[in-house]
């Protein structure tokens, strides 16, 4: 290499190292190339993209007539695949613009794998630079502009992180002086570094000067700043968190306050702690409010058991003396043949208003329990048809004497059951039943409905008595309210329907009332309602249910359900079921135990089972292969058409919902069992 290459290509080094960034140093570069070859015109290229035909590009940089007008975000092409090293190319110009298309010789010079110098000649030119400069010029080039191109991006996201940092700060601090708590923040030594606005206008408010910094020593007296920092050295020291911890200070204007102060550690890079950060915020209505709270509690509680023990004394008082009234009452009316007529009725008014008098205690004392939330409720499923008939049994005598006629609609077919207190709800049917004949008329009516939705259940009993106003039903669940009826003959407490009201809505339900003066009224128990399956009801009130005719061949059943309830029914419907054994058992391993034992021709599994799930029992009986390919059914409450796919997916021959359809169950049943 003669002197002269080596003078360009020590020119063209000091030129790239002159220049600082990437434009100036492509525009002075491609000058420079221009010179020392003798081209006229030359093109940066970016973003070069080649195919077999062709090669597409945007140009940054443009020295040629001033026709052509380079537009950066263009993607211009030349009909040729651009090669990856220096070279000639005989190609024309005029694909990239037609002012280009006197150019038929073009020397590309790649820099990297995506840009490149483009220099324009016409036909029979001759480079008076050395083809061998190339390769290290451009090599020297594509190193200086990745340089550059980095320093730049390094740059760029410097200036944006320095503005984001600004702003950010400037968040920060707007944030930090107009949340509603006080915030500060010290160094390992406890000396305080800042405030925010809030904390100054909090605790200095009387005592801090305009423009001068926070002291906390003219804002708090000594002990209260001892008190403060008595634990800081469990922050700064131990590196611990303090959360939610209350102090009472005094302030130098000698009021005081309570505050709940959170302090946390500051820490830096490697993780040593430099300080303390601590916020907190004033609860000084709060602590008051509490100190009310807690004052009237104890005073209502205090009330509260001055009348249970009142009501508990009151109600040993009056039944000792009770139980010698009516006691010798009952023992007077066994010898009432030798008691005259006047005697016998005497007795009857005895026997009257003592029992009239052991409801009123027994009410009030349930009214007592209700308002002190000591109710106990064992809430089960129960059949509501039964308990019906027995609370019209137990009021038949009443209705008699009163010459009610008792009307009862019992539905051809019942599909629920009741969510509810068996005692409780015997109470409430025997009062609604019991007011519906003392308020009536002479010869009056009362009618008994039942009806049931999804979700509900309710028991309508209406009566043909006086009815009552709008005035007088907004006052009807007051205790002690007996709406004009105290100077009547009709005996009442005024506090049974306020119970009935509450014992419904202890257990979701309530009371509904409908009343016209004049026309009678009707109070409609609603419980929550358990879909069942349909049974044929008698008029004397039991259940029947039907089975379909069956294979006389003995088959056996395992059902494996934890639920005692859900087992029960199942067991019952089995028992209708002459030729069909049933085995239950409550937990899996019973039932792998029991399958290792025998042989039954259909496998009944709950999903939701202690301990392992019903998929986990199917693969456990399908892995010893248990069922000896009997039928495996699925009963779960799970009824999403995604429970029903998994199941499927899992193995299970069939997938049942509770609650079981039992006319329906029992044909599925019969179909799994008779095989062939």
């Amino acid at each position: 290499m003669n002197d002269q290459n080596l003078a360009i290509l020590y020119e063209m080094a000091l030129l790239m190292g002159a220049e600082s960034t990437e434009t100036p140093l492509i525009q002075k570069t491609l000058q420079r190339l221009l010179y020392h070859t003798g081209v006229p015109t030359g093109l940066f290229l970016k973003k070069v993209q080649r195919s077999d035909t062709a090669s597409y590009f945007t140009i940054s940089h443009a020295i040629a007539d001033r026709r052509f007008k380079v537009t950066e975000d263009k993607v211009y092409q030349l009909p040729i695949s651009l090669p990856e090293t220096s070279q000639w190319l005989e190609q024309s110009a005029s694909s990239i613009a037609p002012v280009l298309a006197h150019y038929q010789r073009l020397l590309f010079l790649p820099v990297g794998a995506e840009d490149g110098f483009l220099l324009l000649a016409t036909e029979g030119f001759r480079s008076v630079l050395p083809e061998q400069l190339f390769a290290p010029l451009m090599a020297n080039f594509a190193h200086t502009l990745a340089l550059y191109r980095k320093n730049e991006h390094y740059t760029q996201t410097l200036e944006a992180e320095i503005v984001e940092r600004k702003r950010t700060e400037k968040m920060l601090t707007l944030v930090l002086d107009h949340i509603p708590a006080g915030v500060y923040w010290q160094d390992k030594e406890g000396r305080l570094q800042g405030v925010n606005r809030w904390l100054i206008n909090d605790l200095g408010k009387g005592t801090q000067k305009q423009g001068e910094p926070f002291q906390l020593e003219n804002a708090l007296d000594r002990s209260s700043i001892v008190q403060l920092q008595e634990d800081d050295s469990q922050v700064t020291q131990a590196g611990m968190e303090i959360h939610n911890k209350n102090y009472y200070l005094h302030r130098n204007d000698d009021s005081y306050l309570w505050v709940e102060i959170n302090k946390v550690p500051i820490l830096d890079e490697q993780g040593n702690v430099t300080g303390l950060l601590g916020t907190y915020r004033d609860i000084t209505g709060r602590k008051l409010m509490m100190e009310e709270l807690l004052h009237a509690k104890e005073s209502a509680e205090q009330a509260n058991r001055a009348k249970s023990s009142f009501l508990a004394s009151m109600s040993h008082e009056l039944r000792t003396p009770l139980n010698a009234i009516q006691g010798y009452a009952q023992l007077m009316e066994m010898d009432s043949d030798q008691l005259s007529e006047e005697h016998i009725e005497s007795l009857h008014e005895i026997r009257t208003a003592s029992h009239h008098l052991l409801q009123l205690i027994d009410e009030i004392l349930d009214l007592s329990k209700i308002e002190a939330g000591r109710m106990d409720l064992n809430i089960q499923q129960i059949n509501p048809v039964p308990m019906l008939q027995e609370a019209l049994s137990l009021t038949k005598p009443m209705a008699d004497a009163h010459h009610i006629t008792m009307n009862v609609h019992f539905p051809d077919q019942v599909g629920h059951l009741i969510k509810a207190d068996n005692q409780r709800t015997r109470q409430i049917l025997l009062n609604l039943l019991s007011n519906a004949i003392k308020y009536n008329q002479h010869n009056g009516q009362v009618t008994i409905q039942m009806q049931a939705t999804e979700h509900e259940y309710f028991i309508h009993v209406s009566d043909t008595g006086l009815g009552m106003t709008e005035a007088q039903l907004k006052r009807l669940f007051q205790p002690f309210e007996r709406l004009g009826m105290e100077s009547s003959t009709r005996q009442g407490t005024g506090i049974g329907l306020v119970i009935c009201q509450k014992l419904a809505e202890a257990m979701q339900g309530k009371i509904l009332v409908k009343s016209e003066l004049g026309h009678g009224s009707t109070f409609t128990l609603v419980l929550p309602a358990l879909a069942s399956d349909l049974m044929d009801i008698d008029t004397e009130g039991s259940i029947k249910g039907g089975v379909e005719a069956m294979s006389q061949t003995e088959t056996l059943t395992l059902y494996v359900e934890d639920n005692s309830a859900n087992r029960t029914l199942v067991e019952r419907i089995y028992s209708k079921r002459t030729s069909d054994r049933l085995i239950t058992v409550a937990t899996p391993e019973e039932g792998i135990e029991c399958l290792r034992h025998e042989k039954p021709d259909l496998i009944l599994l709950d999903i939701n089972l202690p301990g392992m799930s019903g998929y986990d029992l199917l693969l456990h009986i399908k892995s010893e292969n248990l069922d000896r390919g009997c039928p495996i059914v699925a009963i779960s409450a799970n009824a999403m058409a995604t429970d029903i796919e998994k199941a499927e997916q899992a193995g299970f021959n069939a997938y049942l919902t509770k609650p079981l359809n039992i006319p329906e169950f029992n044909r599925q049943i019969t179909a799994w069992l008779v095989r062939d």
